[in-house]
């Protein structure tokens, strides 16, 4: 077959999948099988900007653009996530925060793309600082969140912040210019590796060390609920009792993220042992069962870290209204459909490295088997703190529940 026919064939297939999904008033899985379809023929001519009302049927004979089968799931995802965050409360139960301002690309538009770490967010960022400079003769507004899976988003997290099991030693100049790491070792055994040399029990915690993280979450909680963002800054709008040391951490957890407080109390607390510890576990590895602990640990000291925070979090879709909401799984073709309904050229394209390309909805084998064997009860506390990602952006959170 030419690709002249070739071509029309992929057009009636798509003609097929979205009239399948019609008939089945897009249900869940005949969504999930619209999503996998489109992500196989996405592509094609610019189309109108993403509309709260769906596009009306093509005219008999007329062959359909399949980036309307890409407008038409971006409403579809836009609608869920409405209905999950009024049916979960999500608000409700999140603190109020300054990270979606500090989350967000702005580039000519204007558009504005929350892109929360892990998630794609990188690549964003080297895209949008070309947005910048290029120049849009007729833009169109818009808003968009990137979202990742999950269990796919922690390996990420594992592989990039914990050298996917590597000895921490390794992380020298050397390994940073390779794989574009600006953090300096010092400040990751602050963040990172010492709070995780501390949850796994191999350091003790310090009374210092609790206290002061008692001191920056209640700073925290109260700057969350007295703030306003002016110039950038946040601003308290309460008289308080905290010191300047526990309302400067406040204020830096409102505005960049808890781990400001964990890193806080990690450099204050354990000054003067820094040198003995780094002496002695210097070299240290941790595993990714370790890596997942820490996280539940972290989370119970109220200090959970920006780079595997829930994006339901970190970018408030349940209170902000985006447009378009891309999965980094497929987010090359959707990426392209939103900067052309901005009104960008075809030039404009963002380039990933990720191992999610190409699925939907559930993890890729290269992230899957790092759940393998482990203990029920983990995988539990985990699937809890991300159960409203998993929720209003419609992943999968039922793949691990074959595991032994």
């Amino acid at each position: 077959m030419g690709s002249h026919g070739a071509g029309k064939g992929r057009l009636g297939f798509v003609v097929l999948v979205l009239a399948l999904a019609v008939a089945l008033h897009f249900s869940r899985s005949g969504l999930r099988a619209l999503k996998e379809q489109v992500r196989q023929v996405a592509g094609g001519a610019a189309s109108p900007s993403l509309s709260t009302s769906s596009p009306g049927p093509a005219a008999a004979g007329e062959p359909l653009d399949p980036t309307a089968a890409l407008h038409q799931l971006f409403l579809e995802r836009r609608t869920h996530l409405r209905d999950r965050c009024r049916h979960l409360n999500v608000t409700d139960q999140l603190h109020k925060t300054a990270w979606p301002d500090y989350l967000t690309a702005k580039a000519p538009g204007p558009l504005l793309v929350c892109a929360p770490p892990k998630a794609g967010s990188t690549s964003w960022w080297a895209l949008n600082r070309r947005l910048s400079r290029g120049h849009v003769p007729n833009p169109r507004s818009a808003s968009a969140i990137l979202v990742r899976h999950p269990l796919s988003r922690l390996t990420s997290g594992y592989r990039d912040k914990f050298l996917d099991g590597a000895p921490v030693g390794v992380y020298d100049a050397a390994w940073r210019t390779r794989t574009g790491s600006r953090t300096s070792w010092l400040d990751r055994w602050h963040v990172f590796w010492l709070p995780a040399l501390i949850s796994s029990g191999r350091v003790a915690p310090t009374e210092e060390f609790l206290r002061l993280v008692r001191r920056d979450v209640q700073a925290f909680e109260f700057v969350s609920e007295n703030h306003v963002v002016q110039d950038d800054r946040v601003v308290v709008t309460k008289k308080h009792h905290f010191a300047e040391e526990g309302i400067s951490a406040g204020l830096s957890m409102v505005a960049k993220g808890r781990q400001f407080g964990l890193f806080d109390a990690t450099v204050v607390a354990y000054s003067s042992l820094n040198e003995s510890l780094v002496a002695k576990y210097g070299n240290s590895s941790f595993t990714f069962r370790e890596f997942l602990e820490f996280i539940v640990w972290s989370r119970d000291l109220g200090v959970l870290d920006g780079h595997w925070s829930p994006i339901a979090e970190l970018c408030a879709p349940c209170e902000k209204d985006y447009q378009y909401i891309l999965h980094l799984e497929t987010v090359e073709e959707e990426a392209g459909v939103l900067l052309r309904d901005v009104g960008y050229p075809e030039e404009f394209r963002i380039e990933t490295k990720h191992r999610t390309k190409g699925l939907t909805r559930t993890v890729h084998p290269d992230d899957l088997h790092y759940y393998k064997g482990l203990p029920k009860r983990l995988l539990k506390e985990i699937l809890h703190i991300y159960e409203f990602d998993f929720d209003i952006f419609g992943y999968n959170a039922h793949i691990t529940e074959d595991f032994d």
